[in-house]
């Protein structure tokens, strides 16, 4: 561990005043996720969820046939980790980006998802420089984009696909409960 560092910020020419960096290791340092593994290797499990640790990331998974089952599972497990963190003075950095690609399928037929589309209708009528008198449908050719719809049916697909096949993938080999036949055990 480095301790009374010291940095400054460069941008467009400029620099910050120094500041003191009280503690942490250097980013990329082979020592990090050894240590941040040992420090949270007693983080509670919560049994909605997977989890998938990557250096030292955390991340969180659950499946579920709706959304809210899904959104209410990982709000649970957030909700468990909290004391955890509090306890071991960790702060938890959520990144909300990180969770589209695992809940795709989940938007492709969530109906809040089509709440998006006129905000995605706009974006297209300025990129094409249609006014709105061009009927919708018309904007994504004009474009040359599929619609969303069609661009979230082939994300879920592709995800899908992804996670029969790729053993690299997270859920790979991952059946969910609703899935199994009763007494199986996944």
């Amino acid at each position: 561990m480095l301790e009374n560092r010291h940095f400054f910020v460069e941008l467009g020419g400029k620099k910050s005043r120094w500041r003191r960096l009280r503690n942490g290791l250097p980013q990329g340092s082979v020592l990090a996720p050894l240590l941040f593994n040992i420090y949270t290797n007693d983080q509670p499990k919560s049994v909605d969820t997977r989890r998938f640790i990557s250096a030292d990331d955390l991340g969180m998974g659950a499946q579920a046939t709706d959304f809210k089952t899904v959104e209410d599972r990982l709000s649970n497990a957030l909700a468990e980790l909290t004391p955890y963190y509090e306890e071991n003075h960790l702060r938890a950095k959520c990144s909300p980006s990180k969770t589209q690609l695992y809940a795709c399928p989940v938007w492709e037929r969530a109906a809040h998802a089509k709440k998006l589309d006129p905000a995605l209708n706009a974006s297209c009528r300025i990129i094409t420089g249609c006014l709105k008198s061009t009927p919708t449908d018309r904007l994504y050719i004009l474009a040359g984009i599929a619609p969303p719809e069609i661009r979230r049916n082939a994300a879920s697909k592709k995800e899908r696909q992804q996670q029969s096949t790729d053993q690299r993938h997270p859920l790979f080999g991952h059946v969910p409960k609703a899935a199994l036949n009763p007494g199986e055990v996944s």
